[in-house]
């Protein structure tokens, strides 16, 4: 029951903001990262709104951190083993990433 739930706070986040990705999960805990276009007060509106339906205990949204952003980036990195000529390079990190909301939310068991 407690994966059903689980699931169907994913799908709605999904549904409801195109983009989200789940960052983490530990036990009935659960992180996502929402894409930067999304509206606060559309996201408060919508999870308290279907809090019930979702078996929802609380939920929390707040700014992706610089530490956050950094700890992202730098697991992105791959070691270097070679010279390197060129540091240029055409990923993108910093601008979405900082902009991003995340979300944390926690799932009742039954």
């Amino acid at each position: 029951l407690l994966q059903e739930h689980a699931d169907a706070l994913v799908g709605f986040l999904r549904a409801n903001f195109p983009g989200t990705v789940v960052l983490e999960r530990h036990d009935r805990t659960l992180r996502f990262r929402l894409p930067a276009k999304s509206a606060l007060c559309d996201i408060f509106r919508l999870l308290q709104d279907a809090k019930a339906d979702l078996c929802l205990e609380e939920y929390g949204i707040s700014q992706t951190s610089l530490e956050q952003i950094f700890n992202d980036f730098a697991a992105q990195q791959r070691e270097e083993t070679t010279p390197t000529r060129l540091l240029i390079s055409n990923h993108t990190t910093s601008s979405e990433s900082a902009r991003s909301l995340e979300i944390t939310g926690s799932v009742r068991e039954a």
